[in-house]
């Protein structure tokens, strides 16, 4: 490498972990290896959390300087969704094709809310993405779905839910899901992995994070109470 250029590498997560769920032993050993590298050639590498920044060590053995995830006021812009979507809905967005929403989406549809239909059966479930396969959610009459809108509709979307549902599990980085949606000043129902790295303000919507999974059905039933379905 040519000693005159400085490398800075900005790591929104940690690729290996992500690998290591999601694909086979050899890719997510190239992953390591490489990012590993990666790092080690860098003269700076960032983590988005205390958390990652403290994986990254034990990984790696590398320092990294924490550089937190931020959203631009300007992407909180809001504008009427013209399409149809039901009164009462909660709320998930995300690519399939990444593994960890793919986790969330599939737990939302066949754990979650099968149970919580039983209490609120007018309440539906809006997802925004893309990669969504169609036979996960063919005859269900209870699940919206919108491939790839704009980002104003989509805020729309988030502002007008009961609540942005997201069990991340085992997660790395960030997620711009939860600072977007508490930004937008809706509710959130996640995870304690959800809020890695995300530090509040007192004055900040509070987000509800359920410990266990058993939790989230009493944090569900609480909010709705509040905002009557």
């Amino acid at each position: 490498l040519d000693p005159n250029i400085f490398i800075i590498y900005h790591s929104h997560n940690i690729e290996y972990l992500l690998r290591l769920k999601k694909n086979n032993f050899i890719i997510s050993f190239l992953s390591k290896f490489f990012e590993k590298k990666v790092y080690q050639i860098s003269d700076i590498g960032t983590a988005v959390s205390k958390f990652d920044q403290n994986t990254l060590k034990k990984l790696y053995s590398v320092k990294t300087i924490v550089f937190s995830n931020g959203i631009s006021k300007k992407k909180l812009k809001i504008l009427d969704f013209k399409k149809y979507i039901p009164k009462n809905y909660i709320i998930y967005f995300g690519s399939y094709s990444f593994f960890p929403n793919k986790q969330a989406i599939d737990y939302i549809i066949e754990n979650i809310l099968p149970m919580i239909k039983k209490k609120h059966p007018n309440l539906k479930l809006v997802i925004v993405g893309q990669d969504l396969p169609v036979d996960l959610i063919k005859d269900n009459k209870d699940i919206y779905f919108y491939k790839n809108i704009k980002k104003e509709h989509l805020n729309f979307l988030i502002v007008k839910s009961k609540f942005l549902l997201a069990p991340m599990f085992k997660a790395t980085g960030t997620k711009l899901k939860i600072i977007e949606t508490l930004m937008l000043g809706s509710i959130v129902i996640t995870s304690k992995e959800g809020m890695n790295g995300i530090k509040l303000p007192n004055k900040s919507t509070p987000p509800f994070i359920f410990m266990k999974k058993k939790e989230i059905f009493n944090l569900i039933d609480f909010v709705l109470k509040k905002n009557k379905v």
